[in-house]
Formats: C-alpha cells, sequence, structure tokens
C-alpha cells in the first residue's frame, strides 16, 4: 500500500468542493459529468461516501487538476 497522500483522502471545504463538483460536470464524460452533479446535491455524510467509492474523479477534477483550475478562474473572471 502506498503512504502517498490523494486529494481523495482529504477533506475538501466548501470553495474545493464547490470548484471540483463544477470542473467535473463541464469537464468530465457524460457519467462524470452526472456524478459531480449529484455530489453537489449530496449532504456531507453521502458526499464522502461518493468521494470514496470515486477517488479517481477527485484526484482527476479535484484542487492540483488543470480542469479544477480552469473552472475557478473562469467564475473568478465572470465575477470581476
Amino acid at each position: 500500500m502506498s503512504n502517498q497522500i490523494t486529494e481523495s483522502s482529504k477533506q475538501l471545504d466548501h470553495f474545493e468542493r464547490y470548484y471540483t463538483e463544477a470542473a467535473m460536470m463541464q469537464f468530465g464524460g457524460s457519467f462524470v459529468s452526472k456524478l459531480g452533479a449529484t455530489m453537489r446535491s449530496a449532504d456531507p455524510h453521502n458526499f464522502n461516501r461518493l468521494i470514496e467509492a470515486f477517488p479517481e474523479c477527485i484526484n482527476l477534477y479535484g484542487p492540483n487538476s488543470c480542469f479544477y483550475k480552469s473552472v475557478k478562474l473562469e467564475q473568478e473572471n465572470e465575477s470581476i
């Protein structure tokens, strides 16, 4: 077992969760985009269950990803 810490092994704060879900909905395929929408409507307990079941999605669309950074930058520019 690897000691490497992944995005999915830590709790996402409110903003990280929001942008991760947005990145999944915008850049994911049909399944991942629907999973992002499901995460958006999930309570904290069910959200944690989803990220435990799909850690690769958090790693691919989470805070260290180019998708996440693109969505965050786009939304920050819209608020200017």
